[in-house]
């Protein structure tokens, strides 16, 4: 991902590929790592999916950081552009 900011040729990461990163942090027992990757993609200026929201959820609840998985699904969703879903709602 470094390399695809070095030049105008490469092809840069999308929102989908952060989604897949953070999901894979997550199974990896890193959700620290997620939630950096998760701040990367905001700093870059793309606009988060529902899939990437979830994954987020995700990574706060295996980093056990569960009073702020509740602020993120009742508050900081919808400022980011995403609707909580069912699935939003049963992370575990």
């Amino acid at each position: 991902m470094r390399r695809a900011e070095a030049g105008p040729f490469v092809a840069r990461p999308a929102v989908y590929t952060y989604g897949i990163l953070m999901d894979c942090c997550c199974r990896a027992r890193r959700p620290d790592l997620g939630l950096a990757f998760l701040g990367r993609l905001l700093r870059t200026g793309l606009k988060t999916d529902q899939v990437v929201a979830n994954n987020f959820l995700k990574c706060l609840c295996y980093a056990k950081r569960t009073d702020e998985d509740v602020d993120v699904l009742l508050h900081r969703m919808p400022d980011l552009g995403c609707v909580p879903n069912a699935v939003s709602c049963n992370i575990q």
